[in-house]
């Protein structure tokens, strides 16, 4: 609950930025794209007796991503100014590893650990598709000429899919579910021009809640957390 209080005052500030006084505003398009990686993450399977569950963890291989924005940007002072956009963005990473544990839960209180291992021909995709509302302020370095220290924040939506995951058998899941979600987001900005910049930055972005059914008809709810590193260019118009 807390994150979502904050996602949604996240965008809460973002709609209302417009109403900020600026010496001087513009509208802007931005593209970045680079790498992302996904922390571990898992789901419950049906390990085949009625006191044993299994467990499947995740590992991923270093993937994918790209976002496009659209936003304005609003001069505070010569020096530092507040950008506010929309973001549709897109990433993909291929599962690395699957590792299956086996609990034995005929005592719940004291659970044991029956069996460990690792799934040969790990298949699978995590894949993710994001809608961000998100503020940004951007400061100018004094030691480096044209560029500028970028710090933001955003909030929305996303939609999760866990594609065809299985391990030198039959696909044990295969779903995907629509949560909320937010991100931090810091880097640096380089202005070619007073309206075209370069951009690298590094993204923190945490999906909340994402409810997942395994093919054994199992359910849970999950986080997943991700970190994007991104190049691009913003354009003013």
């Amino acid at each position: 609950m807390r994150k979502l209080s904050m996602a949604v005052a996240v965008s809460t500030i973002a709609l209302a930025a417009p109403g900020l006084a600026a010496a001087d505003t513009f509208n802007y398009a931005s593209f970045k794209s680079g790498v992302s990686q996904i922390r571990n993450n898992g789901f419950t399977v049906d390990a085949g007796t009625a006191t044993q569950t299994g467990r499947v963890e995740t590992q991923y291989h270093h993937g994918f991503n790209a976002a496009l924005a659209v936003g304005r940007q609003y001069d505070i002072e010569s020096s530092f100014n507040i950008r506010t956009d929309f973001e549709l963005g897109y990433s993909k990473n291929k599962a690395k590893s699957h590792t299956l544990t086996v609990v034995d839960r005929s005592d719940p209180n004291v659970p044991t650990t029956v069996s460990e291992s690792s799934l040969p021909n790990p298949r699978g995709d995590l894949t993710m598709i994001t809608g961000f509302v998100s503020v940004y302020g951007e400061k100018d370095l004094e030691v480096i000429p044209n560029a500028s220290f970028i710090f933001g924040a955003g909030g929305g939506g996303a939609q999760v899919s866990l594609e065809e995951y299985s391990g030198g058998g039959p696909v044990v899941m295969d779903d995907d579910d629509i949560s909320y979600g937010f991100h931090l987001t810091t880097g640096w900005s380089y202005h070619l021009t007073d309206r075209t910049s370069l951009e690298a930055t590094y993204r923190y972005m945490s999906i909340e809640e994402i409810e997942l059914e395994s093919v054994d008809g199992l359910s849970e709810s999950q986080r997943i957390d991700s970190h994007h590193f991104m190049a691009g260019v913003r354009v003013g118009f």
